[in-house]
């Protein structure tokens, strides 16, 4: 039999020319393995010319293995126990050779020439799940699909242990392998006590090797589990810079090989084995690592935001299939992109994020549409009320299976950190789980004081609930506390409630039936009219995840069969994946910005905003009027809560259009959108109600609710703001709400001074006894609110500009730029082309490969580290290093490889 060495050998000689061999990519020209090595290290900040490793794992890709020897691709499925560390000795080889003098030099002065490979790409029928893992997969090379349920701690792995002996004077060292190692047979796994000449040792442990191990455990995907069977899981190993590459609810495709363990049964082992899958990449399927914004989509996406009413376009896409609801879709759409979070000098957090519950009818769709923001939100997390604890939602103490060690379990709002958690039927949670998400809410914390364990954890989420009244259907003559049967110090913390009521009408309930009806008539091109398999496999999902991101649609072409009224009226709908990629663009173009504000003001500082003086003395001025409403004219009281929540709506709405400045027309479409929340109708009795009758008044606090959403009665929101002389609260309230909708409003300047003053037939106006008007005494305590509102605005980070500051800024920034030949490149110093070039590294080590960077970014930043270079000279050198970066590194002389866009201002990392 041939020996094992000359087999290793044998494989080695094959993968050698591997990265040597040139691909040819389609109007990209050739590439080779020797520029993936560039991947491997990156400059340091501050210094063009040192680096540091970044990673040890080259990704290799499954179809450039295929196309440069399919049986050599065949044997490493089959043989990675051979093929794998033969693959690895190659690369090793071949970075010895000199190819990258860089990175030689840097592993040889950390001590550790080894670089791991990693695999990605279509493995054809050795992608399966954890139930497809039988003995035929054992010691071959699979790469299994799941969900990551459960991950213990990272814990130091021994390699290598020395010992030293006082008899001798000498070390020895030995080397240590257990059944997950790739390389050799395993070895014992006790201490040597004595040498060989009986001398005593003793480990000196600060010469000993160790490496990073984790174990994980990875479920059955729900889509794929047979009907009617638990899902299955099994147990992964990860080490070195494998670990911490996912945590529990994360979708993940393991690339590993399937290898047997022994098992022990009273100290004796049994012929019963177990197996886990010794990890070799870990590649995220989830939302956000899938979905990369493009230069092309950065462009459109630029464009789209310039529209008067893009939160039109956003909230018709949200959930095209269901109808109507528009007022609430807008609102939740601006929940996704959120505010600005602060954190202030005494320690105080201001969160950004913004909470939503919707309640109301059964069937009315509520549980749909937090499906729809859980299929855009790039981070969301699903639970419901009756199926989630207390401790489920926030963190659990757990005991540790292996150490006996107490430790924390993560729950639903803590692994939605910095996204959604979406909570159904979140009426049905009894009070003492209630009270546990109240302090995620607010301060979005998590603090945990039990078993011995103080800690706090990050819940950095927005909250949609969906809730039922607590009588089966709502009841319009009683208020919207009493419906849900929620405490107010919980209902304070949500920014807006919709109520959703199933109103009766002709016309409308015609509109729903047809469309309902044209959802099952629709057929998509290409549907056979077979139906839904019955049970989905991982090569069916493969479809999806292989998708190319580049042939994404934008529009969603609108079928007269499926759409209806939308068809006739040619409204445009935005595709899921494009909305997705808005939104991600959108978050890191702020979030960009306070990580900035972060490094320059120290940790936990943020962007301070920057709002028109006008919008300002519009917030101030609606606000006065808000606290002007009697009882029976708002859903809740009115507090400095408020405040905040018109704050984090308008700087969404400032988002959404990708904008600079909060202007008053964001503050507008907040204020038309707290309408809707806080104003309320009077039905039934209490609109006949004496005025004088305090017991009527009493009752009066407890009336009907305005759903704000699926009236018919009128169209009269716009005609209210016409009436009130605010054109651009106009103009918001047509944005925000739809014609059908009405916004029930005190009628100002139509009202008599006998109305004004209490006496009037008015049925919102206070009773004939109460003395001044609460819109005089609003008014005589103008002075008052405007430094509450101020003090609110101020701690919040808000800074006034003069109106017209962000046209300004626009137009300073096109005639900065606006020169259409570049300066040359004499004109820049060797510091600031060396500034340039570090800071592009940086960027790259911070946002990642996938990122797009704009050059008002990138020269914001240069100028706070006091390097002065104007727009034009910029964007000439990154069109010069986008040109010449390969003809550079040639020379020598380090460049990153990027490539810059003339039109849109902005440069990706190729």
């Amino acid at each position: 039999m041939e020996d094992y060495s000359e087999v290793q050998v044998q494989i080695t000689r094959l993968f050698a020319g591997f990265f040597e061999y040139e691909f040819v990519t389609p109007g990209q020209g050739t590439w080779s393995y020797a520029r993936a090595l560039e991947d491997l290290y990156e400059p340091i900040e501050g210094d063009g010319k040192a680096y540091r490793i970044k990673t040890r794992r080259l990704m290799v890709a499954e179809h450039h293995l295929r196309k440069y020897d399919e049986a050599l691709l065949q044997q490493l499925l089959q043989k990675p126990l051979e093929c794998l560390p033969a693959f690895e000795d190659a690369l090793q080889n071949f970075i010895k050779s000199g190819v990258d003098p860089v990175l030689l030099r840097l592993l040889e002065e950390t001590g550790n020439t080894h670089i791991s490979i990693g695999l990605k790409g279509d493995f054809g029928r050795h992608e399966v799940s954890p139930r497809e893992l039988t003995s035929a997969f054992l010691n071959k090379l699979v790469a299994v699909f799941g969900i990551v349920t459960k991950v213990s701690l990272v814990r130091p792995k021994l390699v290598s242990s020395v010992h030293y002996s006082e008899a001798t004077k000498q070390y020895t060292t030995q080397q240590y392998r257990d059944v997950t190692s790739l390389r050799g047979a395993p070895t014992n796994t006790t201490y040597p006590q004595f040498d060989a000449s009986g001398h005593p040792l003793s480990t000196e442990f600060g010469l000993c090797k160790y490496i990073d191990n984790q174990t994980l455990h990875i479920q059955e995907l729900p889509e794929t589990a047979p009907p009617g069977q638990l899902p299955h899981s099994t147990e992964v190993v990860l080490e070195g810079d494998l670990v911490d590459s996912a945590k529990p609810g994360d979708r993940v495709a393991i690339v590993g090989i399937y290898k047997p363990l022994a098992g022990k049964q009273v100290g004796n082992v049994t012929a019963v084995y177990r197996a886990v899958l010794v990890g070799v990449s870990v590649h995220k399927l989830n939302k956000d690592s899938q979905t990369k914004v493009t230069m092309a989509d950065a462009r459109e996406i630029k464009k789209l935001a310039q529209r008067p009413r893009v939160l039109d376009l956003l909230g018709g896409s949200l959930a095209p299939s269901i109808y109507g609801h528009d007022i609430i879709k807008k609102g939740l759409a601006l929940m996704l992109f959120g505010g600005l979070e602060k954190t202030l000098e005494n320690g105080t957090h201001l969160r950004g994020d913004i909470n939503a519950l919707m309640v109301g009818d059964p069937g009315v769709a509520k549980s749909q549409l937090l499906r729809a923001v859980m299929n855009i939100a790039p981070h969301a997390v699903s639970t419901t009320g009756r199926g989630s604890s207390g401790v489920g939602l926030t963190a659990a103490v757990t005991t540790d299976g292996e150490t006996g060690e107490k430790r924390l379990e993560a729950g639903a709002m803590v692994l939605a950190d910095r996204g959604v958690v979406c909570i159904d039927e979140f009426d049905k949670m009894s009070d003492q789980d209630r009270v546990a998400i109240h302090e995620v809410m607010e301060q979005q914390t998590v603090t945990i004081a039990k078993a011995g364990i103080h800690t706090s954890l990050n819940a950095r989420c927005s909250v949609l609930a969906a809730a039922n009244p607590l009588y089966g259907s709502y009841d319009r003559h009683i208020s919207v506390t009493r419906n849900v049967n929620l405490p107010d110090s919980l209902l304070s913390r949500f920014d807006m409630l919709f109520v959703v009521l199933d109103s009766m009408n002709d016309e409308r309930d015609r509109q729903v039936a047809l469309h309902v009806l044209r959802q099952h008539q629709y057929r998509p091109p290409g549907d056979d009219g077979r139906g839904v398999a019955m049970q989905e496999t991982i090569h069916d999902r493969r479809l999806s995840i292989d998708q190319d991101p580049d042939d994404l649609r934008m529009w969603l072409k609108v079928d007269t069969r499926l759409h209806g009224a939308a068809a006739e009226s040619e409204q445009q709908v935005l595709t899921t994946e494009f909305l997705r990629k808005y939104l991600i663009f959108a978050k890191r173009k702020y979030a960009r910005a306070a990580a900035q504000a972060a490094a320059k003001g120290g940790p936990g500082s943020a962007p301070s905003l920057v709002m028109e003086e006008s919008a300002v003395k519009r917030i101030v001025d609606y606000y006065v009027s808000l606290r002007a409403l009697s009882p029976t004219q708002r859903n809740f009281p009115v507090t400095p809560r408020c405040l905040e929540t018109i704050i984090r709506l308008a700087t969404a709405h400032c988002k959404v259009r990708l904008g600079d400045v909060i202007s008053r027309t964001d503050v507008a479409v907040a204020c038309a959108l707290m309408d809707h929340v806080m104003r309320r109708e009077i039905v039934g009795e209490e609109a006949n109600a004496p005025k004088g009758n305090p017991a009527a008044r009493r009752d009066g606090e407890e009336g009907g609710e305005d759903d704000g959403d699926d009236d018919e009665d009128g169209g009269d929101g716009a005609q209210q703001a016409a009436q009130d002389g605010d054109q651009e609260m106009e103009d918001a309230a047509a944005a925000t709400a739809p014609a059908e909708q009405p916004a029930e409003r005190p009628r100002r300047g139509k009202r008599t001074r006998a109305e004004e003053d209490g006496e009037g037939p008015s049925a919102s106006a206070p009773s004939q006894g109460a003395a001044p008007s609460r819109r005089r005494t609003a008014r005589n305590a103008g002075n008052g609110v405007s430094n509450e509102v101020a003090a609110t605005l101020a701690a919040a980070g808000v800074q006034s500009v003069p109106d017209g500051h962000e046209e300004a800024m626009a137009a300073a920034a096109a005639a900065a730029s606006g020169s259409e030949a570049f300066p040359t490149l004499e004109s820049l110093t060797a510091e600031a082309k060396a500034a340039v070039v570090s800071q592009i590294g940086a960027m790259l080590e911070e946002r990642g490969r996938d990122d797009l960077v704009e050059v008002s970014d990138l020269k914001r930043i240069l100028e706070a580290k006091g390097v002065s270079i104007s727009s034009a000279a910029l964007e000439g050198y990154l069109l010069w290093v986008s040109n010449n970066h390969d003809i550079e590194m040639a020379k020598g002389n380090y460049l990153p490889d990027i490539a810059y866009d003339v039109d849109s201002k902005m440069f990706s990392f190729m």
